[in-house]
C-alpha cells in the first residue's frame, strides 16, 4: 500500500520456498477413466443374440483401479437405433450392426463401438465390400498393422486420391486401403454362375476428365 515501507523476504522464507519446489512430487497423477482392452469385432449367425457376453472382454481403469460393469449402450443398424432387449437381441436381418457400450466411475463416463456382422449366406465373405466402415469380419496377420482404438484401421470412404482425383470406383461407401500399393472391395468368392469375363476388362470413368478407360485383368485359373 501507499506509504507503507517495503520488507522483503527474509533468507530463510526464500530457502523454505526453494525447498518446497525442487521436493515437490512432480509430476503429480491425475486419475483418468480410460480403456485398457476393447471388445473385438464379432460374426454370428443371424438370429437372436446374447450382446451383453460380448463386452465380458472389455476391460478399464481408472488410476489404479480396475472398473468393471460394462453395459451395452445402444445398437444401430442402417440408420435405425435400439436402446433396449441386448441380452437376446433381433439379428434376424443379414447386415452389420454397430454396438456402442460403456461404463461410468466417479462420475466420468466412457464409450466405445464394436460391430457385429449378421451372416444368413455362408457362401459369401463376411463384410466383404468393407461396408460396415471397419474391418469385423477379417483377421488382420500382420503385426505392423495400424490399429486405432484398439481396431485394425484402413477402411476409407474417400472417393478418389492423390492430386489428379484418380478414382477408387468403390462399391458402396467403403474400402480398404492398402500402404497405396492396392485396394480392395466387394470380395466375392462365389458366384451360382460363373461371371462373363470374355473380355477381361472393365470400364470406368477417369477422375479427372470423365472419360472412361479400359483397365485390363487376368482370371487366375
Amino acid at each position: 500500500m501507499c506509504g507503507l515501507p517495503y520488507n522483503s523476504a527474509s533468507y530463510d522464507d526464500l530457502t523454505t520456498l526453494l525447498n518446497y519446489y525442487n521436493n515437490y512430487p512432480y509430476p503429480v497423477p491425475l486419475a483418468a477413466l480410460v480403456m485398457n482392452s476393447y471388445v473385438q469385432h464379432k460374426v454370428v449367425d443371424c438370429g437372436n443374440i446374447d450382446l451383453t457376453g460380448f463386452i465380458a472382454d472389455a476391460k478399464a481403469s481408472y488410476g489404479d483401479t480396475e472398473v468393471t460393469g460394462f453395459e451395452i449402450l445402444k445398437v444401430n443398424l442402417s440408420g435405425t437405433e435400439y436402446t433396449d432387449g441386448f441380452s437376446s437381441f433381433d439379428m434376424s436381418v443379414p447386415g452389420c450392426y454397430n454396438v456402442t457400450y460403456g461404463i461410468s466411475y466417479e462420475g466420468k463416463s466412457i464409450e466405445a463401438n464394436f460391430t457385429v456382422v449378421a451372416m444368413s449366406n455362408h457362401n459369401s465373405v463376411a463384410n466383404g465390400g468393407f461396408e460396415s466402415g471397419n474391418l469385423a469380419g477379417w483377421t488382420v496377420l500382420n503385426d505392423k498393422w495400424s490399429y486405432v482404438d484398439g481396431h485394425a484401421a484402413g477402411v476409407i470412404s474417400a472417393e478418389n486420391y492423390w492430386g489428379e482425383a484418380l478414382p477408387y470406383n468403390q462399391a458402396g461407401n467403403y474400402h480398404l486401403d492398402g500402404w497405396a500399393h492396392a485396394f480392395f472391395d466387394e470380395v466375392v468368392t462365389y458366384y451360382e454362375q460363373a461371371p462373363d469375363y470374355s473380355n477381361n476388362a472393365d470400364t470406368v470413368p477417369d477422375g479427372g476428365t470423365g472419360e472412361e478407360v479400359t483397365i485390363p485383368w487376368q482370371l487366375l485359373e
